[in-house]
């Protein structure tokens, strides 16, 4: 079965929570009584279920259906108004007389086909008798003025995504109907209201009897998830290391399939902890021990991810020296005898190298040339000085002895780390244990005493024996280091001159201090939580009932857009700087300081031209002023005596609520839009049509059989609505809405007196598909002229900026150096690095949509992704080291800043150039230069070897944990200058290199 299918206990009960108000909703359709009642859109009575199903959260649920009333009770208030207005346009004395006339003419139709007069000025009104130019331009001014607002609130908070989806789908009721109508009629819209509400109320009653679920229950639920899924990472780094590069690929997919599976759901579940305060429930832990739960769930997670992270990056590593010495010709290999891993006859060989490549280029002469201009005719590979450089340098340091080297270090790193590692399974599994029985003894049921002590007596074993093997770990990691590499250190302890074998050793030593420091940071994380979930499991021994704590944060919510929401959001970008609050004055001195001084402002009159100009143009304005010219364009015939009959009898109505859904604000969603809802109007109309011509035969509609077969086909489009992944939301909201619209307007032909309606069963059908494609075509004209909102453009501005924000980071690193422990810095860090981690996660959906944009760009979906993944580890990277380095004392802090040249002026301004070129080559698209000063890692290797740089090591440095930070911090500082490179190669493989120094060219000049 594919993975996204729960067939569990679980997911059976939504579905029968979500199918039983649906299908009631739907036999109120085909009961007469109610049908006449309801009206002619009783249907909606399940399509609104479908917008908003009761399948999760009540709470959230709840939120979720205020902000479908939200939109239709404002619109419902805005066009009464409109609707006064507008016939307050037309003098009375005007109205009345066209009103008597209106009776003349339709009591002289009556005669002449023998219909009642009252249904004959019915359809007179309906044809455009009653309109008037003036009331139609009220009706249309002030009701495209609410859709412009209700865009731009959507666009500004996609909360109100669905408040903006009904609000203008009662507001074009008012536009389109409003000025047919003689006299005022603000119940007009009831007619889809009504139906609407009713299914939410089914829905509410649904999710409160029908298996509910409080939000403390599906938050343990998935705090329990996770604490199983922290098991991975903490078993993979145990596990036999793949011997061959196919291994190497296939666990490298697994273990990112792993880690992207542990973020998804911790995102998922943080939008449950926002309803907690909000939550009634039975059980024995409120929703402020929940909350500290979390707390420390949160470090277990990170220290543990850190783990994971570490594995990743060694198999990439491993991966990327592998496909970078397979560049590179065997000639070029370093020369025997040479010494292979000193940095200093490295760059003596790059010499020889280079210098035998001059020779060659001048023996050459124009055969090179032309084989040279052959090579990138056929587009050869960007990148090769960075590439031949690194290559080099991975050559210098790469021999047999090293690979034996590291090869004996992780096996003997694994073999210390597995007591420790186990006592950390075991403890997860004990963190487990309690919150499952928390979370399954609740109203009914209660936990045996034996069964609680036991668990309580395993939790209080399994933390002293973890507590144990720490110090234990630490002390044997240590002195296996020690012995293993004995030959590095001299009589006293210190590290002898090294030589190629030696500095195979002292790399080997790092490596142990880093695992050494990740496996601590992971056992640190685990301790904690396994104290707490013990301590919360013996101290709340009994159920209660928890009421809502507060509800002042509910505001907050709902206009924060940050907030997680429980609908469909569109991807969007802002500085996360932007959200750095509550901190001191002196670190929110240094942020401004690092971020620098801004150019002469300009006059206040200049700034606010500039601002509106700005505002008019942004992605948010232009999207509402398309909706504002596309509703207007669709709207006009309603309100043309000539059309309007037309317009009415052929539903036009859908083809403008269709052009005005599909309409988004970037191009790539905009692409995506149109292929879901024709594909799902196809799909859903033809499932229409199967369940009328079962439900009815050829009769005008059979009550039974369509309560019987569509009760049937409910299930699997529910199914598809709540299970399947949320790209295919949209089509299957739209296959469910046409299902519905096709059985409905079927169902309502013979049973319902309304003129218009066009018949049943494949007429509605293609009617339908036709409205639905008019809609589309419209919109279609409207997003792309006269330059359409491109998606890729968004999203590379949208990296620019996170690549300055990482400038931000890497200089308020470089300016904290140094200093003593400021308070609060360790805040700072973890929010500027989360707001940005946040800002570029909510890419991914843009991202994917990408490929379905058609777009001048060398950038693609599967780019963008490759350069949003570096952003994103440049950005662990940095916010690891800012986090050790606070944690070091000022010596050490000083060490590493002459150990690794951070603070050399070269140094910062190779990387800061790097970084400042890539932020600007993502506004413009052009080509990076093919010399640029990289790679950096080689930089801070060469920097290494300088004489004036001690390295500090002895076996008392080995044997304190201040220097096993350090060691960390160095290679954090390493995974940084390598994110760097990597993003630079990123880059120009998208864009290609200008300004290439052809050095054949120059020996032939």
């Amino acid at each position: 079965m594919p993975s996204w299918l729960n067939v569990n206990p679980r997911a059976l009960k939504t579905l029968f929570r979500c199918w039983l108000p649906a299908w009631i909703g739907f036999l109120l359709m085909v009961i007469y009584p109610t049908l006449h009642t309801i009206g002619l859109a009783t249907f909606f009575t399940v399509l609104a279920q479908f917008m908003c199903p009761p399948n999760g959260i009540e709470m959230i649920f709840v939120f979720t259906a205020l902000s479908l009333w939200l939109g239709m009770f404002l619109a419902w208030g805005w066009g009464c108004i409109v609707m006064k207005a507008a016939l307050a346009a037309r003098p009375a004395a005007e109205t009345q007389a066209q009103l008597m006339h209106l009776e003349q003419v339709a009591q002289q139709r009556a005669n002449q086909t023998g219909v009642s007069a009252s249904i004959e000025a019915e359809i007179l009104v309906f044809d455009g008798y009653m309109l008037d130019a003036r009331v139609s331009a009220v009706f249309l001014a002030l009701g495209l003025l609410f859709i412009y607002v209700l865009a731009l609130i959507r666009m500004k908070n996609p909360k109100f995504t669905f408040t903006q989806l009904f609000g203008i789908i009662i507001t074009d009721l008012f536009m389109t109907y409003g000025p047919l109508m003689p006299s005022f009629k603000g119940t007009l819209p009831k007619v889809i209201i009504i139906p609407a509400s009713i299914g939410l109320g089914l829905a509410f009653v649904s999710s409160l009897f029908l298996f509910p679920q409080s939000t403390s229950h599906i938050t343990l639920e998935m705090m329990e998830k996770i604490v199983d899924g922290l098991k991975v990472p903490l078993k993979a780094i145990i596990e036999d290391y793949p011997d061959s590069e196919s291994a190497e690929q296939q666990d490298l997919a697994v273990l990112n399939g792993a880690k992207q599976s542990l973020l998804g759901q911790w995102q998922a579940l943080q939008p449950t902890l926002g309803f907690l305060k909000l939550d009634f429930s039975v059980g024995r832990w409120s929703d402020k021990d929940i909350v500290s739960l979390d707390e420390k769930l949160r470090g277990a997670f990170i220290s543990t991810v850190n783990v994971l992270n570490l594995r990743l990056f060694r198999l990439r590593n491993t991966l990327q020296a592998r496909k970078a010495l397979a560049t590179m010709p065997s000639d070029s290999a370093a020369p025997p005898g040479s010494s292979a891993s000193d940095p200093s006859s490295f760059e003596q060989e790059s010499e020889v190298e280079e210098n035998k490549q001059d020779a060659a280029a001048e023996a050459a002469g124009e055969n090179l040339l032309k084989e040279k201009a052959k090579l990138q005719k056929n587009n050869k590979k960007v990148g090769l000085h960075q590439i031949n450089e690194f290559t080099t340098f991975l050559k210098a340091i790469t021999d047999t002895d090293s690979l034996e080297v590291q090869a004996e270090t992780i096996d003997m790193l694994r073999r210390d780390g597995t007591d420790v590692i186990q006592l950390c399974l075991e403890a997860l599994d004990s963190v487990k244990d309690c919150i499952h029985d928390v979370n399954t003894t609740r109203l009914f049921s209660r936990l045996p005493k034996e069964t609680f002590d036991k668990h309580a007596e395993q939790s209080q074993a399994v933390l002293e024996k973890l507590r144990a093997a720490r110090a234990s770990f630490i002390k044997k990691t240590t002195d296996d280091l020690l012995e293993a590499n004995a030959e590095l250190f001299d009589a006293n302890g210190k590290v002898k001159t090294l030589d190629a074998h030696l500095r195979n050793r002292f790399r080997a030593v790092i490596f142990g201090m880093v695992f050494e420091e990740h496996v601590l940071s992971a056992v640190d994380g685990i301790i904690p939580l396994l104290e707490k979930a013990s301590s919360l499991y013996k101290e709340r021994t009994k159920n209660r009932i928890w009421f809502p704590a507060g509800i002042r944060h509910t505001a907050s919510w709902i206009f924060k857009r940050s907030a997680k929401a429980p609908v469909h959001a569109e991807t969007s970008f802002e500085d996360p700087d932007k959200e750095i609050v509550d901190q001191s004055d002196l670190l929110q001195e240094k942020l401004r300081i690092v971020r620098g001084t801004r150019k002469r402002q300009r006059s206040k009159l200049a700034r606010i031209i500039s601002g509106f100009y700005h505002f008019l143009v942004s992605p948010d304005s232009l999207y509402a002023l398309r909706l504002v010219v596309l509703s207007l364009a669709l709207a006009i015939p309603a309100v043309l005596p000539q059309t309007a009959g037309f317009y009415y009898k052929q539903r036009g109505l859908w083809a403008l609520i269709m052009g005005q859904t599909t309409m988004l604000a970037y191009m790539a969603d905009f692409t995506y839009s149109v292929l879901g809802r024709v594909i799902g109007s196809v799909i859903g109309g033809v499932l229409g049509l199967v369940a009328w011509y079962i439900g009815s035969g050829s009769g005008e509609g059979n009550s039974y059989g369509l309560a019987a077969i569509v009760g049937v086909l409910l299930i699997p489009l529910l199914c598809a609505r709540l299970f399947l992944p949320r790209a295919f939301l949209l089509p299957s909201m739209m296959c469910a809405a046409t299902f519905l619209l096709v059985v409905g307007y079927g169902f309502d032909y013979g049973h319902v007196a309304s003129y218009g309606l066009p018949g049943y069963g494949y007429q509605i059908f293609w009617r339908r598909l036709l409205l639905v494609l008019i809609g589309i075509a419209a919109s279609i004209i409207v997003q792309i002229v006269p330059r359409p909102v491109s998606a890729t453009r968004h999203l590379c501005r949208a990296l620019s900026k996170g690549i300055r924000t990482l400038c931000d980071h890497y200089a308020l690193l470089l300016s904290s150096l140094g200093e003593p422990n400021t308070p609060g810095l360790e805040a700072v860090v973890g929010q500027i690095s989360i707001q940005l981690s946040q800002s570029l996660g909510a890419l991914d959906p843009l991202i994917a949509l990408v490929r379905f944009e058609f777009s001048t760009s060398l950038f693609d979906s599967a780019s963008l992704g490759q350069i949003k993944k570096l952003c994103v580890q440049i950005n662990y990277s940095l916010a690891r080291l800012l986090y050790i380095t606070s944690s070091l004392s000022v010596e050490y802090q000083e060490l590493l800043s002459r150990q690794v040249g951070m603070r050399n002026h070269h140094s910062i301004g190779d990387v800061m150039a790097v970084l400042g070129v890539i932020e600007q080559t993502l506004k413009t698209g052009d080509a990076l230069p093919e010399v640029l000063p990289t790679p950096l890692v080689t930089r801070h290797f060469a920097h290494w070897s300088m004489p004036n740089v001690d390295l500090i090591m002895s076996k008392e440095k080995v044997q304190d944990a201040e220097y096993r930070r350090f060691c960390a911090a160095l290679s954090a500082y390493l995974l940084f200058l390598g994110g760097v490179d990597d993003l630079v190669l990123a880059m120009k493989e998208t864009l290609g290199e200008a300004h290439v120094v052809s050095r054949e060219l120059l020996h032939q000049i």
